[in-house]
């Protein structure tokens, strides 16, 4: 069997300058997407036939803006074409003191602005704040930033989440 891979890189969404404690670093979200294509069946006297599966790779990375050299990178999520990956969406949606919101596919995150490791995950939020189960959409249209992370729920309440209380609570707002 052989096998081999081809890849395409596109930003996704506007750069993120983020402050990150020790100085500020570039932010950009971007999806590559990965043909993996693999000759199968076949033997000593027929050809077999070529499966071209599509991989989508959503990563955060980091940049120093004053050289451009990448601080960190991080791969947050691997999506298949079958599992959403060709539709899927990364984007920086605001710093809000020590985080980072981010929409990955089909859930906001709350990131640390000094690594970019996890603080939050809509599954945290809604254990945290269980009157948010189920409420939460899955959709990035119902995401917004200003100043804070503003979320219109599925009963159409506008929900403000609070960094300090976001493991707490969430705080209605609007």
């Amino acid at each position: 069997m052989s096998a081999e891979s081809q890849f395409s890189t596109d930003t996704s969404g506007p750069i993120g300058l983020v402050d990150a404690g020790n100085g500020k670093q570039a932010w950009l979200a971007t999806i590559q997407e990965e043909e993996r294509s693999r000759n199968v069946g076949g033997g000593s006297r027929s050809v077999g036939k070529w499966i071209t599966e599509s991989h989508y790779h959503l990563r955060l990375q980091a940049h120093d803006p004053a050289t451009a050299q990448r601080v960190w990178l991080k791969e947050l999520k691997l999506l298949r074409d079958k599992d959403g990956g060709m539709s899927a969406e990364i984007r920086i949606l605001g710093q809000q003191g020590d985080v980072v919101w981010v929409w990955l596919h089909d859930q906001v995150l709350a990131l640390s602005a000094r690594d970019g490791s996890l603080v939050a995950d809509r599954s945290m939020l809604e254990r945290a704040n269980p009157e948010l189960k189920g409420l939460i959409p899955g959709e990035v249209k119902f995401h917004t930033f200003i100043g804070a992370l503003v979320i219109t729920l599925a009963d159409a309440r506008r929900m403000r989440i609070e960094v300090a209380k976001t493991l707490e609570g969430a705080i209605p707002d609007l």
